[in-house]
Order: C-alpha cells, then structure tokens, then sequence
C-alpha cells in the first residue's frame, strides 16, 4: 500500500468523522435551544403545541440523521476493509483483467485477448508503445468470439522491442465493410501490488495500475 493511498483514506475518514461532529453539534444546539425555550416561556402563555410537536419531530430526525450516518460510516469502513482483504490475495498470482494497457519486461511473451462481437471479414492486431507510436501490427483472427494472441515484443523486422509500457488494439470489419464496435480487450498478468484509495482499491501490474473490477479471472 502507498504511503499516498494511506493519506487519502486517513483524510476520508477524518471528512467522514467531522460530517458526524457537525450533526452532533447541531443536535446539542438543537436542545439547548427547546430547553431555553421552556424555561422561559410565559406561563400564561405556553408554546403552541402545534409548533412544540413540530420541533420534537425535527429532534428526532436530527438524532435519527446522526445515528444513519454513523451506521453508514461502520458499514463503509467495513467494506473497504473486507475489500482490502480480498485484494491482498490477489499479490504474487497471474489475473487476468478486463484491459489492453500493459508493462513488457525483457525476453517476456506477451499474451493479448481480444473479443469479436461478430465474425469480420478482416481483422488487425496493433501494438503502440508509451508515446503512442505504432511498433507492432499483423493480422488477427476474424471469427466471433475470444483469441489469444502471443507477441515475442518484437518489431516487423524482427527487432526485440525495449521494456516499458504499452497497448494495444485490433480492427475488424465485417462482411459489409463497417468497422466492428464494442470489442473487449483482456491482459494476464502478475499482481505486483495493492493500493487502496478514497474511492477504489486498485492492483499494480507492473507500472499499469487496474481497478480491482476489472480482475475477471485468477489463473494461480
């Protein structure tokens, strides 16, 4: 876990804990308020009722406010905690996740899926490095369904491309020569790290951080 991803739920938790001092502030002056009101009323003249049911109710759901709150808060606090839990499993094993970005280690192979909606009639693999220049591209498979793909993270004249980060992506087209939407795009990797932030508790694979959603299979 980052010191940055510690931070960020310490600061949360500390957002969280002052939105329950507020309301607990306001309910204390709330009371403090209606019991000045009693003790200085009019005896010949007392609080309409109307209006004294009126603030009983509005106490009640300043109190009832309070308690939701601090019950909602357990809960989040359990959550996440239950969610870290979990993710820290995933630490050392092979996912893979719903992405097409990716970290390539020297003399690494790498394994890239893809899914067609539809069968194409042609099909291309592309593989673009950091700076988003193109340094791969052969054709795909083009039936319906999932292909794997294996890359020795080479050029097209055969030169061993250098570590670093990069993705990739294929075009179809089908019997009607229209661009095939909605394809799905999946990566194996091994789960470096864990980080849990504010909002969302991603793994690290490599220098590709995913969100822990996106895991749609573990291999080991």
């Amino acid at each position: 876990m980052s010191v940055s991803s510690i931070i960020a739920s310490q600061t949360a938790a500390s957002s969280s804990a002052g939105s329950s001092k507020k309301l607990a502030e306001d309910l204390d002056s709330f009371l403090l308020i209606l019991t000045t009101q009693l003790q200085n009323q009019d005896p010949l003249s007392p609080m309409d009722s109307t209006e004294f049911t009126n603030q009983l109710v509005e106490f009640a759901n300043v109190e009832q406010a309070i308690n939701q709150t601090q019950r909602l808060e357990d809960l989040i606090g359990l959550q996440k905690a239950t969610e870290l839990n979990n993710a820290v499993g995933y630490m050392g094993k092979i996912i893979k996740v719903d992405h097409n970005e990716f970290t390539h280690y020297e003399n690494k192979i790498e394994v890239l899926e893809y899914t067609l909606p539809e069968p194409a009639k042609n099909a291309a693999l592309f593989v673009f490095n950091e700076a988003g220049n193109l340094v791969y591209s052969a054709p795909a498979p083009t039936a319906q369904g999932t292909h794997s793909v294996t890359w020795d993270a080479k050029d097209g004249s055969g030169n061993s491309l250098p570590a670093g980060n990069y993705h990739f992506e294929v075009s179809a087209t089908n019997a009607e020569a229209k661009t095939i939407e909605n394809m799905k795009y999946a990566y194996l990797g091994v789960v470096d790290a864990v980080e849990f932030g504010e909002t969302n508790t991603t793994l690290r694979l490599g220098n590709v951080s995913v969100d822990l959603g996106k895991v749609t299979e573990v291999l080991n």
